[in-house]
């Protein structure tokens, strides 16, 4: 059995990517583990997970810890991202407030019909192949375009925003809180912030001239009891949805299809009975998450359970390793759609619950039953499949499929 000094690096190695699960079980058995910068804690239990969500102690915004500011105790400085993700209440409140009005259910139906034809053109463009590379042939250009298509994003633009937007996910990675280090390429993804903000800050400016049927639009002009988005913030958030917007559900698409194409019988019943999808979307959410670590951070003394934290400290939340809890899971290391016991936080809880939800949701609720409605004879090539870098955001960088033909889009959706 591994010594708890050597499991945190083992969940940071590259070669735990194909399967963390056993790591992760082995910290949860051990939390709460201290980090080894003496600064804070990992926890891994649903119990304990839940708990540090739930209590208002604990403060999304990062400035507040000492890996973000050169002094712990100077929790007054402004965040230098004003966004949602990174924000407490009241700032979070009412830019949830203001943002939520163009995140409604009237807004994601709407989306319905692009989103069909969308995945209708990328399984059109593999047929010919007779193999789809599903990362970059379906799990990045759908929600990629669908986000674009939502923020009015000029078609043009999108392979220069999404070159910029690759090199963001590793600033989730608990580097800083294991070990006191930036993860890897942080000057790059420095650079890659600021040249996107600069973007939105000059979109969401012409879209007040002249406005369009498009989100930047949307949240350029609303306002709740006389309040707006400022400039900063607009910008700021533009790139947060763009980024969270896509990014994630990348990683879904990815995690459900490859769930499905490993258990053989599961796609089945999703073909027969296209309405299991819904309870695939949430089981993967659970058993594979696009998201495996959520941060807390402390911006005072307090004791949570048995832990004296102090301000400045930093709470690592193990959620891959929470929502496969024996405790709180029958069977939770088993994939099992039917499960009754499904609750997760994969799209987080409470107040930073994953505002754009149900558009991934509804993107791969359509997209799940119609890959195996259209492709004949699935079959995944297990030696293609690759694991993206990434500790806290689980997806892959390739997963090749064959099939033997392609059923004609004329075919009636079955959702």
């Amino acid at each position: 059995m591994q010594e708890v000094s050597e499991l945190i690096p083992t969940l940071f190695d590259q070669r735990t990517r194909p399967d963390p699960y056993p790591c992760y079980a082995a910290l949860r058995e051990r939390e709460p583990v201290p980090l080894a910068t003496g600064r804070g804690v990992m926890l891994g239990s649903f119990a304990s997970c839940l708990a540090a969500l739930r209590d208002r102690r604990l403060s999304s915004d990062r400035t507040v810890s000492w890996a973000y500011s050169g002094d712990p105790a100077a929790t007054t400085s402004r965040p230098e991202i004003q966004s949602l993700l990174f924000s407490d209440p009241p700032d979070h409140t009412r830019l949830r407030r203001l943002m939520s009005h163009a995140f409604t259910p009237g807004m994601v139906e709407r989306l319905r019909a692009f989103v069909r034809a969308r995945i209708d053109d990328l399984i059109d463009a593999a047929a010919p192949a007779g193999r789809i590379e599903v990362v970059g042939g379906l799990a990045y250009p759908l929600p990629l375009s669908v986000i674009g298509h939502m923020l009015g994003v000029p078609g043009s633009d999108m392979k220069w925003l999404h070159a910029r937007s690759m090199v963001l996910p590793r600033a989730f990675d608990p580097a800083m809180a294991a070990f006191g280090t930036p993860p890897p390429g942080h000057a790059e993804r420095m650079v890659a912030e600021r040249e996107m903000n600069a973007y939105f800050l000059e979109l969401g400016r012409r879209r007040l001239r002249s406005p369009g049927d498009d989100l930047v639009s949307e949240l350029a002009m609303v306002s709740a009891d006389g309040d707006r988005l400022s400039e900063r913030e607009l910008a700021d958030n533009c790139r947060l949805l763009l980024n969270a917007g896509h990014e994630t559900t990348v990683n879904l698409i990815d995690n459900t299809l490859l769930a499905l194409l490993r258990h053989p019988r599961e796609a089945e019943r999703l073909r027969a009975d296209p309405h299991r999808a819904s309870a695939i979307v949430e089981e993967t959410m659970r058993w594979d998450s696009p998201v495996q670590i959520l941060q807390r951070f402390v911006p005072r003394d307090l004791r949570f359970g048995e832990v004296d934290l102090r301000a400045g400290d930093i709470v690592v939340l193990l959620t891959a390793a929470a929502q496969r809890d024996p405790a709180a899971f029958a069977d939770a290391d088993a994939f099992l759609p039917d499960r009754t016991d499904g609750r997760h936080l994969g799209f987080g809880f409470g107040a930073h619950f994953c505002l754009g939800a149900a558009l991934s949701r509804m993107e791969l609720g359509l997209l799940a039953p119609r890959f195996f409605q259209r492709l004949v004879g699935p079959v995944l090539d297990e030696s293609s499949v690759r694991y993206r870098e990434q500790v806290a955001l689980r997806g892959l960088t390739r997963m090749d499929v064959d099939f033997t033909d392609v059923r004609p889009r004329e075919l009636a959706w079955p959702l």
